[in-house]
């Protein structure tokens, strides 16, 4: 801060106080500094820190919180998109393989000693994959397990023992086969359920036997019926 006096000699760069002592001129880089302090503490136009600073604020309860403005409503649904590809189609449902015949005419069927009878059923229903082929029978097309429903209401002349069975080509069902002892004049239901394995061509109907030849009476309405139908 010394700068030369017109006669060559140096001199400071102090200025005179008014009491008449030196003071001290300061150095333009410590004023540029302050200057730089200064700008440092000051906020943008905008009201937002300059750098250094976060875009966080306190709330009054002291806790931190954000300078970004609150969520806008949700925009209208978009429109539906285009309909997919239609799917595999599922497994065939219903029954594969069915049929039933009944009857309701009343009738009387004389049984022999040591014989069988088939019971008559002129009636047919549905049926599919199976025919009535020959008489008073079902005979199914497909091989599988069938499931066999059947009844029968009779009355005997004579008192003995009857047996009622379901036949597959001509062989007695063991789980469908009843014997029962009647008393002379009294009627009574033979009824069941069975389920079966059979092959296709199975011929399936219904048959009486007797201890003694006696003469049995199938009342009057539905008084005998048989259904088939595949359960796998």
């Amino acid at each position: 801060d010394w700068s030369d006096r017109p006669d060559g000699s140096r001199r400071s760069g102090r200025s005179d106080r008014s009491d008449g002592s030196r003071r001290r001129g300061r150095s333009k880089k410590k004023k540029k500094k302050k200057k730089k302090k200064k700008k440092k503490k000051k906020k943008k136009s905008d009201g937002s820190r300059r750098r250094g600073r976060s875009d966080w604020s306190d709330r009054p309860d002291g806790s931190r919180r954000s300078g970004r403005g609150a969520t806008g409503a949700s925009g209208p649904t978009g429109a539906a998109g285009l309909t997919g590809a239609t799917g595999a189609t599922g497994p065939a449902n219903g029954l594969n393989a069915y049929g039933g015949l009944y009857s309701t005419a009343p009738q009387t069927l004389n049984l022999t000693l040591g014989g069988t009878t088939q019971i008559p059923l002129a009636t047919a229903g549905p049926v599919k994959n199976a025919t009535y082929v020959p008489a008073n029978s079902i005979v199914v097309a497909n091989p599988g397990t069938y499931e066999i429903n059947y009844s029968t209401t009779l009355t005997a002349a004579l008192a003995t023992t009857i047996t009622l069975a379901v036949r597959v080509n001509g062989v007695n069902v063991p789980s469908a086969t009843i014997s029962r002892a009647l008393a002379v004049g009294t009627s009574s239901l033979f009824n069941g359920s069975t389920i079966v394995t059979l092959t296709a061509g199975s011929a399936v109907d219904l048959a009486l036997s007797a201890l003694l030849a006696v003469g049995i009476t199938l009342g009057s309405g539905v008084n005998a019926t048989l259904t088939v139908k595949q359960l796998d």
